[in-house]
């Protein structure tokens, strides 16, 4: 129960950190993405199509809202992370 509510945590910090006045929040957030998701989900090795790193990457991180929602969804609905992540 504890390691996902550590997820939801990760899911609000990713959904709620798209403006600059939540910079803290999106570090906080990406210590996590770097721990549990940027093993698969990185340039060389995109699970399920998916590279993380290249959306964290960006400035704007508002610009790819959706992706971020959808990452909040899976980690809500417990698809991800795997249990050994």
């Amino acid at each position: 129960m504890f390691l996902h509510s550590r997820h939801l945590a990760l899911a609000a910090f990713v959904v709620g950190s798209f403006s600059l006045s939540a910079a803290p929040a999106w570090k906080d957030a990406e210590v996590v993405l770097k721990a549990k998701c940027y093993e698969c989900h990185n340039p060389k090795k995109t699970k399920g199509d998916v590279d993380l790193q290249q959306f964290a990457a960006d400035p704007q991180l508002s610009k790819h809202f959706e992706v971020w929602l959808k990452v909040k969804d899976t980690i809500e609905n417990g698809d991800m992370p795997p249990p050994k992540a």
